[in-house]
């Protein structure tokens, strides 16, 4: 995480420690593509401990890699408790996660129950509601501008509520006997205080006007088996809805029946499933004739706190409050190819450029402030000289205040940026085997760190380049094949 993400994370870690009793312990794991304990273990959360753990979270930044999310559950499983002490995991994150399979059944192994926030739109969500489902816990997804803090420290509260579970229903009215009903399906996943239950049952005749809903706790013991936890609802008629409820509790009972069963009902009900959806084909006998559509990109405007970064900018002297954006930059200079691919596009910033939402009397201080930049990024480029290394180059263009975006680069791109002659000739090498270039680019840049451990590329560039590989469809593949290369071209040169 980075920018408002990261300094939200940090104010709501703060509350959540204040909100510790006496007798829990507690740890807090940070991690990226390395991890890092604050406490050896768990420990009590006394005011000394806590006094310790705000000092260091007030210094908390966005600076350990990418999203190692296995290392970090494994030393969080293993960070000793007392023994039998039920331990809960709160996890906060905002990437994608790999080796899905194996860190599922690792977590419920663990027997740990899993309280998930999931940040931003990188994460895996069904995924992460999987682990969070399969553990006994609960899932949240939330955005940086949606007052992150605070969904988080509610999610927190959930781990000390009593676990519901089982929800059922009893239809009964004053003339006749009381029914029972399970839902359909089961409602497995375990319920906390302020979710919403959707329950539906079927039954036969005129609806009651009440019902009695009620619920299994963890609590329950030998002494009050027959204790009855839940309420009385009173039900509303639902008229003309032209039955979507029905089919709604159609859809549901789908899954635990036959084939056979289930085309029926599907059909009963007009539900589209993989039996009973089909697709139209109509063969054009002139499609040979006709021309293959032609792809353009169309530059678009970046939104404000885009993907975490930054924060909005409102300018409070206007009374017509308006939120901003990264404004597009675009460059041109004498030489094209003294000019890195990515930045090589129209000659000028006009008024066009500026959507017509954001044209009004700040419309020109935006153009000014566009303007001035490429002015200075083509008077940097006539005087400046080689880089030294391409995180130098990278690392230096583009910053958290830069509104530039990462584009696609090209091999020749990176060596004018000073990336090593060896590197070079293997993605020239790779290239010529048949992978695109620009793929095999993003990919080097993805691998970058793991070999230039003395001259990283920042924490922002870094996550540029994770947006620009997800956009271009690199796949794990290929930037295993780029770092074998590397490491045989590494042992040769050491032999």
């Amino acid at each position: 995480m980075a920018g408002d993400s990261i300094a939200q994370a940090r104010v709501a870690l703060i509350d959540m420690l204040n909100l510790l009793d006496a007798q829990d312990y507690f740890n807090i794991i940070l991690f990226g593509s390395v991890h890092h304990q604050l406490f050896n273990e768990s420990v009590i959360a006394d005011s000394t401990n806590i006094s310790i753990a705000k000092d260091k979270l007030q210094i908390l930044a966005a600076n350990l890699g990418g999203t190692e999310m296995q290392p970090a559950l494994t030393a969080a499983y293993n960070s000793k408790t007392i023994p039998h002490l039920p331990t809960d995991i709160l996890l906060i994150t905002d990437g994608q996660t790999w080796s899905e399979d194996e860190l599922l059944a690792n977590a419920t192994h663990s027997e740990h129950r899993h309280f998930i926030v999931g940040v931003g739109s990188a994460v895996s969500e069904a995924f992460l509601s999987n682990l969070a489902n399969q553990t006994g816990g609960a899932s949240e997804f939330v955005t940086p501008n949606e007052e992150m803090n605070k969904r988080i420290l509610q999610h927190f509260k959930r781990i000390k509520q009593t676990r519901i579970y089982n929800p059922q229903f009893s239809l009964s009215d004053k003339y006749a006997a009381p029914l029972c009903f399970e839902s359909v399906p089961a409602h497995n996943s375990a319920i906390f205080l302020g979710d919403t239950v959707n329950l539906l049952c079927q039954y036969e005749g005129y609806p009651a006007a009440i019902a009695d809903f009620f619920f299994e706790t963890e609590c329950n013991s030998l002494e009050n088996e027959n204790e009855v936890y839940g309420s009385t609802i009173t039900l509303s008629q639902k008229v003309n809805d032209q039955g979507l409820l029905a089919r709604l509790a159609a859809h549901d009972r789908l899954v635990g029946l036959e084939k056979t069963e289930a085309i029926a009902l599907a059909e009963k009900y007009q539900l589209l499933t993989h039996d009973t959806s089909y697709i139209l084909v109509k063969h054009n006998d002139n499609c040979g004739q006709l021309p293959i559509p032609e792809l353009q990109q169309i530059p678009h405007q970046p939104a404000a706190g885009q993907s975490g970064f930054g924060s909005v900018d409102i300018n409070s002297s206007n009374t017509n409050q308006t939120v901003y954006g990264a404004p597009p930059v675009t460059v041109e200079a004498a030489d094209p190819l003294s000019i890195p691919a990515f930045l090589r596009k129209q000659s000028e910033v006009d008024d066009l450029d500026i959507p017509a939402f954001l044209k009004n009397e700040n419309s020109h201080s935006i153009l000014s402030k566009a303007k001035s930049m490429i002015q200075s990024f083509t008077d940097n480029k006539k005087t400046s000289i080689r880089y030294s290394s391409l995180a130098d180059a990278l690392n230096e263009e583009f910053t958290p205040d830069n509104p530039i975006a990462l584009s696609e680069l090209d091999i020749y791109d990176i060596e004018e940026m000073g990336e090593t002659e060896e590197v070079i000739e293997i993605l020239y090498q790779l290239e010529n085997a048949g992978y695109s270039e620009q793929k095999l680019v993003a990919a080097w840049l993805s691998l970058y760190n793991e070999f230039n451990s003395d001259n990283q590329l920042s924490r922002h560039v870094t996550r540029l380049i994770r947006v620009l590989c997800k956009e271009l469809d690199v796949n794990g593949s290929l930037v295993e094949v780029i770092r074998i290369e590397v490491l045989q071209q590494t042992a040769v040169a050491s032999q």
